[in-house]
């Protein structure tokens, strides 16, 4: 594989090949996962021991995401995964439970004596192009507004969106 398209840290599939993968799909799930509060690893720890806990954090996901999917790094502390199976809502939510559920009972163990552990929140978006991963970014941070270590489906139709396009609206204006 071509090291464009390869995170150097973690060594899987990165933000180059996620766009490039998503361009052409006629349909995909999209879970887009969201290390929380990682910035406090870095500043309690260092950066050292920060990418020592993306790395472990990357090889979790990969054991927690759903068999037939496909895992991208996006950013710092942002993951994705891309699944082409027709999943309804349930399923949806039953995997990124999982997921969560997963990393609420797993630990980093970073060097020999420092053990901590790592929450994530997710948000899902189902479509088609690289809109998709807008829509799932815009489940997070409606998420956000009021919890983390959960999951969020994108909701064209929700508050949070129509508030946000109302404040757009009269920003330009």
């Amino acid at each position: 594989m071509n090291n464009l398209y390869k995170d150097s840290l973690t060594n899987i599939e990165n933000r180059f090949a996620l766009m490039e993968y998503l361009q052409d799909l006629e349909y995909a799930n999209v879970f887009l996962i969201d290390i929380d509060n990682f910035s406090n690893i870095n500043n309690a720890y260092g950066f050292e021991m920060g990418d020592a806990a993306l790395v472990e954090i990357a090889r979790l996901i990969g054991i927690a995401k759903p068999s037939t999917s496909k895992l991208f790094r996006l950013n710092s502390d942002e993951f994705v995964i891309v699944c082409l199976d027709t999943m309804s809502s349930k399923r949806l939510s039953e995997a990124a439970s999982s997921m969560i559920s997963f990393f609420d009972h797993s630990e980093i163990t970073l060097l020999d004596d420092i053990v901590i552990k790592v929450s994530i929140s997710i948000g899902i978006a189902i479509g088609r192009g690289t809109e998709i991963l807008n829509h799932a970014r815009t489940a997070i941070k409606e998420l956000r507004e009021h919890r983390r270590s959960s999951y969020k489906m994108y909701d064209p139709n929700s508050v949070f969106i129509k508030n946000s396009r109302k404040m757009f609206i009269g920003y330009i204006e």
